[in-house]
């Protein structure tokens, strides 16, 4: 999804909570959770790659497996 964000100013600007509030309207009430774990395995990150890496996951991975 990196390639899809690169130019996508609202997604590069993202914050932890503005990440939170996008990521809430795909997993409801775990969005937090969610975030967490991810940013733990990532943790050099910004909310923008963690969120990135999420939708990678979800769009890419999760469907495949």
């Amino acid at each position: 999804m990196t390639s899809f964000f690169a130019f996508e100013p609202r997604i590069q600007s993202l914050t932890r909570e503005s990440a939170l509030h996008l990521l809430t309207g795909q997993f409801g009430s775990s969005a937090r959770d969610v975030f967490q774990r991810n940013a733990i395995e990532l943790p050099h990150a910004t909310p923008t790659q963690v969120f990135t890496a999420l939708q990678t996951d979800e769009l890419f991975q999760n469907g495949a497996l």
